[in-house]
């Protein structure tokens, strides 16, 4: 089990910067430009980790990961 793995279904911002090691600040960029899939519930903003995972993975076949 990694790190990924532990995360909630539905995750923050942070959370997504964290686990992508990028910046916080680059993260809301990438949310604003539509390059992270996400939705606004009133004012926060979640990601959900099967579509970052899904973005992430870039079209590699789930058994070569």
């Amino acid at each position: 089990m990694n790190e990924f793995d532990r995360l909630p279904a539905i995750i923050t911002v942070p959370e997504a910067a964290h686990v992508m090691r990028i910046g916080i600040g680059t993260c809301y960029t990438a949310v604003r430009r539509g390059e992270i899939p996400s939705k606004r519930i009133g004012g926060r903003i979640i990601i959900a980790k099967q579509a970052l995972v899904d973005l992430l993975s870039c079209g590699v076949p789930q058994g070569a990961r």
